[in-house]
């Protein structure tokens, strides 16, 4: 008899043991199926941003005209902890405007424009003096793709334009 009623306990055991394990697995696939879901909003959200940051920047060579400015700029980098002065020599820089830009043709004549390009020189050369006084010549040397984005990110944000599509620097040299 004893041995029937040790038996009747486990078999009411199992059966609870698998009902709680149905519960569990129901909760927990459901609640799996909702993080899968938001995982792949965001996933798409960040996939779409993407796309429109390189579509945006994307513009073909024969929609651009250059601006170059010839004078040369010297600029003190951050210390490097080394206890030598570093600077960066820039020979010219270009700055590529985007003709189909609705303000194109104001900034363009004003740039070419000999009365007041000095103006706009002035303006980028201390732009890009600022930006690159921030980086040490180490940093300067590995992130070069990076300190010309905020450089022209810095340019278009004082002029209030997205016409500015690139900018180059000619002769580049770290001392």
């Amino acid at each position: 008899m004893k041995k029937n009623m040790l038996t009747i306990v486990a078999i009411a055991l199992s059966l609870m043991n698998l009902i709680l394990t149905a519960v569990i697995m129901l909760s927990v696939v459901s609640s799996a199926k909702a993080t899968n879901a938001l995982v792949s909003n965001i996933a798409s959200i960040i996939d779409l941003e993407l796309e429109n940051d390189t579509s945006k920047n994307k513009v073909s060579i024969s929609d651009m005209d250059v601006v170059t400015f010839d004078k040369s700029l010297q600029i003190n980098l951050k210390g490097s902890g080394d206890g030598k002065d570093h600077y960066a020599v820039i020979d010219q820089i270009s700055l590529y405007l985007i003709k189909t830009e609705d303000d194109y043709k104001t900034i363009s004549e004003s740039m070419k424009n000999a009365d007041t390009k000095s103006g706009y020189e002035s303006t980028i050369d201390e732009i890009v003096s600022n930006q690159f006084s921030q980086y040490t010549k180490e940093e300067v040397q590995n992130n070069r793709e990076a300190i010309k984005a905020a450089v022209l990110k810095a340019i278009q944000e004082k002029f209030g334009t997205q016409t500015m599509a690139e900018i180059a620097f000619k002769n580049l040299r770290l001392q």
